[in-house]
């Protein structure tokens, strides 16, 4: 079972409801009660035409935003979902920095640059967060399939060794799996994991790693080592071929994209009251 699949499908139900809702923030348009009965000077023409631009961004944008939550909505974990769904995660990313990049170049009156700068903010972190979950998409096939090499070799090994009834058979077996896990190894070092999953990445590949060494070096003692150094070689490699210890690296990813989440909460209720700030000076 690879990392990314052993997330919790309750995390991953989380995060697509929070994306959701998250993304469904920014598409909302931003419409305020505009009416006053004192003789300041009227700047309502002023916050109008702002909250206009504002909207007329977000209305060109809306059909697409709506296609955000519904690619979030559907969000699966599994490899095969996965491939299907990376072209939809990749333009839900573009979708959300074309936003961002428009409402960065409106200039906000005096008295919304609090709101603009919070809607800039929040924007900001769902950029992030979707270019972090179209990452997740692009690599999560890519552990699975390079882990799934690590199963066929390791099978394949056990067999070679149980049929094997000289050192020169063994050390053929022991050989051909040090170089199938090596080019795996090599292509999890290249491979670019989104980073509430690097440590994983990078902690199953120092492991494949040892692998590798531990095979080489077993396939070296069968004759050229004692019996006391084939056996302590052999253990060592029972061990790290059974141990992935991923599990703690897997809880603080969980933990990284519920904070990431929380931070998104957090600042659309940020953007809410100084939505509500402007309507209350406006009225």
């Amino acid at each position: 079972m690879t990392a990314a699949s052993r997330l919790s499908s309750g995390w991953a139900k989380a995060l697509a409801v929070a994306a959701a809702v998250a993304v469904g923030a920014a598409a909302a348009g931003v419409v305020y009660a505009q009416s006053r009965d004192d003789d300041r000077p009227d700047r309502r023409p002023v916050i109008a035409a702002y909250i206009a631009d504002v909207n007329m961004t977000q209305q060109e944008l809306v059909l697409e935003l709506t296609r955000i939550n519904e690619a979030y909505a559907a969000l699966k974990l599994r490899t095969a979902a996965l491939r299907k769904q990376n072209a939809k995660l990749a333009k839900s990313e573009r979708t959300l920095a074309t936003l961002r990049e428009r409402l960065g170049e409106l200039t906000p009156p005096v008295e919304a640059a609090n709101l603009h700068e919070a809607l800039l903010g929040l924007l900001d972190l769902q950029v992030a967060f979707a270019a972090e979950v179209a990452q997740l998409g692009r690599y999560v096939p890519v552990e699975a399939a390079e882990q799934q090499k690590v199963v066929v070799a390791t099978q394949a090994l056990s067999k070679a060794l149980s049929g094997a009834t000289t050192a020169a058979a063994q050390q053929a077996a022991l050989g051909r799996y040090a170089r199938a896990i090596d080019i795996v190894a090599t292509t999890l070092d290249e491979a670019e994991a989104p980073p509430v999953l690097e440590p994983s990445r990078s902690n199953e590949a120092k492991r494949l790693r040892r692998l590798v060494a531990l095979a080489r070096q077993l396939s070296s003692s069968l004759t050229g080592g004692t019996p006391e150094q084939v056996d302590r070689l052999f253990r060592s490699f029972a061990q790290t071929t059974a141990a992935t210890g991923t599990t703690l690296l897997e809880r603080r990813a969980v933990i990284a994209f519920n904070r990431r989440l929380r931070g998104i909460a957090d600042q659309r209720a940020v953007v809410n009251e100084q939505r509500v700030a402007l309507n209350r000076l406006v009225r």
